[in-house]
């Protein structure tokens, strides 16, 4: 697989971060932080350079070509031919003036020395002997003996350059599966062949291929089992339905049910978090997958997740509520998505036992925005009994500002919630929101800063300048270490954009590119930090 150089240089005012897989070694460089008018040079295989869309406006790439560059380095067999150098004729310089008897032509004795092509101009010391003249007519042997020596062929050798670039590796990532027509056979089969895919796990891919360079030669048709991971793919290698636990999949004999015993395995899995370490997500949850997909737009929980399958979730991976060592509280059975897929818990013991990586693409989303106004119209009537003048004393149009989730006159709200992640982490907002810089876009009314998730929920309401499409807002807050952070972005009431990022410990500033979206300056733009 081609290898190439990039120049990539970070013109924004922020801290950016991108990915890509060495050439050397074919190892993945992930999360590479590239500093304000920082530039670096890397040397990648190619098409596994990635970079989140909100940075990839502020990365000027440059592609500086294939790498290594191509030379033609085959050619110095041409430097040879300077060999026939050696002008013999030139020993016409010994100057026997002791005897001139002895000039007539005794440059030709010297002729026998020229086999030593290469120091054969020391030879004109011999001249003070020119007593060989008696054999002058030896002369024209000279021009014969010089026209062997040029043949030196051993000048091939530079043919074995190109070999160090024919091995790089292929981007796609490997998996040995075990295969079957049906669930049951795949589960429990003996026949193992290689898949790639383009995501590093397993139960994340759509597609699956059976060769290296991303194409599919043959018929895939069938079920192919990883890890006790089972998926069914179409003959072109596409992802049929969801991915299953063996675990799970039934069986005509009742040798599964011994298995099923040793399902107190997720005691096993506690151990491994006593390296202090465990995996936050934050998912929506429900009794459905459209339930599930939907709440994590409105209502997200913090779940917690073991260590031992990489960051996920994952099939077979047990979710608990409670995090600590070890993690504890499974929680119950249904369904969990982080907004793109959704994930079945089976069994009462918090384990994932399907998934679809895409599995909340197409599913109607209205119910979120439903739910949202029958709390809004619970709260109405919270504040005729509280206040009826009150409300008689306003206009209509202000009746909803006692409820605190209303913007009143204001068109500009930022909330610190107080959910787990944040508190753990110490999540504080220092100041307003901002356009490009700090102080521009946004006005706070009532509220002030710094918002700390350990007073929260917190907020802030104010008004915003009209914000286009293809606007960029910054957050600067700051955190006591390293960990998830997310921001929900709604606009008039409805979910909009969703922004997930990575912690570091201090102050650091986070930006959220609103894409497509616009607003006006009556339009409402909520920030939901967590």
């Amino acid at each position: 697989m081609a290898c190439s150089k990039y120049t990539l240089t970070n013109t924004g005012s922020t801290t950016v971060n991108f990915s890509y897989r060495r050439c050397d070694d074919s190892l993945w460089e992930y999360q590479v932080e590239l500093t304000p008018n920082q530039t670096k040079n890397i040397w990648l295989i190619d098409g596994t350079y990635t970079v989140a869309p909100l940075f990839s406006n502020l990365i000027s790439l440059i592609n500086q070509g294939a790498f290594p560059p191509v030379n033609a380095t085959a050619t110095p067999t041409a430097t040879p031919t300077s060999t026939p150098t050696p002008s013999v004729t030139q020993t016409q310089t010994p100057t026997n003036t002791s005897t001139p008897t002895n000039t007539p032509t005794n440059t030709s004795t010297n002729t026998s020395t020229p086999t030593n092509t290469p120091t054969n101009t020391e030879t004109p010391t011999n001249t003070p002997t020119p007593t060989n003249t008696e054999t002058p007519t030896q002369t024209p042997t000279e021009t014969s003996t010089q026209t062997p020596t040029p043949t030196p062929t051993n000048t091939e050798t530079p043919t074995n350059t190109p070999t160090p670039t024919v091995t790089p590796t292929s981007p796609l990532e490997e998996f040995g599966v075990l295969s079957g027509t049906t669930q049951q056979q795949a589960c429990n089969s003996s026949t193992l062949i290689t898949l790639y895919g383009v995501n590093a796990l397993y139960d994340l891919n759509t597609q699956f291929y059976n060769e290296p360079s991303g194409s599919v030669t043959i018929d895939l048709t069938g079920y192919y089992v990883n890890s006790d991971s089972v998926v069914q793919l179409d003959s072109n290698g596409v992802v049929i339905g969801t991915f299953t636990s063996c675990s799970v999949v039934p069986t005509s004999t009742p040798t599964p049910t011994v298995t099923q015993t040793s399902t107190p395995t997720p005691t096993v899995t506690q151990t491994p978090t006593q390296t202090f370490a465990w995996y936050t997500y934050s998912l929506g949850t429900g009794s459905t997958p459209n339930e599930a997909c939907a709440a994590f737009i409105s209502s997200p929980q913090t779940i917690y997740g073991s260590v031992e399958g990489g960051v996920g979730p994952n099939i077979n991976e047990f979710l608990y509520e409670t995090a600590g060592i070890p993690l504890s509280d499974a929680v119950p059975n249904g369904y969990y998505s982080n907004g793109t897929a959704w994930y079945e818990v089976t069994g009462g013991l918090g384990q994932i036992t399907s998934s679809d990586p895409d599995g909340c693409t197409g599913l109607p989303t209205p119910t979120p925005t439903t739910t949202a106004t029958q709390v809004l119209t619970t709260t109405p009537t919270s504040t005729p009994t509280n206040t009826p003048t009150n409300t008689q004393s306003g206009t209509p149009d202000v009746t909803p500002t006692p409820t605190p989730s209303s913007f009143g006159t204001n068109t500009f709200k930022v909330v610190m919630e107080d959910e787990s992640r944040a508190l753990l982490l110490d999540y504080t907002l220092t100041e307003n929101p901002y356009i490009g810089t700090s102080g521009v876009g946004f006005s706070a009314v009532t509220g002030t800063y710094p918002l700390s998730a350990s007073t929260g929920p917190a907020s802030v309401y104010g008004t915003h300048a009209d914000i286009a499409s293809g606007t960029t807002v910054s957050f600067s807050i700051s955190s006591g270490g390293s960990g998830g952070l997310s921001i929900n972005v709604q606009k008039n009431g409805t979910f909009v954009k969703f922004f997930d990022y990575t912690s570091t410990f201090g102050t650091s500033v986070y930006t959220a590119y609103l894409g497509e979206q616009s607003f006006s300056p009556s339009d409402t733009i909520a920030f939901y930090i967590f």
